[in-house]
């Protein structure tokens, strides 16, 4: 087990850190929640298996932002009103 243990640690230390980062961005791992990174999606892209993937995300991520302001604004009111 060690020495297995021992050649899965050479070989994550042979990879270069960039490429670990860009491959974790390409599965949509750490991309930036503000969808600006949504493009380097894999999946996603025009011959992906999702190619729809990006434009249900956006819907989602709107619907997300929408249900946010809703709460918000309701929030505020209760504060001007004495709740």
């Amino acid at each position: 087990m060690d020495a297995y243990l021992e050649w899965v640690c050479k070989a994550w230390q042979s990879i270069p850190v960039d490429a670990i980062v860009a491959s974790f961005k390409t599965c949509g791992i750490t991309n930036a929640f503000d969808g600006s990174e949504d493009g380097m999606i894999h999946c996603f892209k025009p011959h992906g298996p999702i190619p729809a993937g990006r434009t249900l995300l956006d819907n989602a991520r709107g619907a997300q932002n929408l249900v946010q302001l809703v709460e918000e604004i309701d929030l505020n009111e209760n504060e001007h009103n004495g709740y």
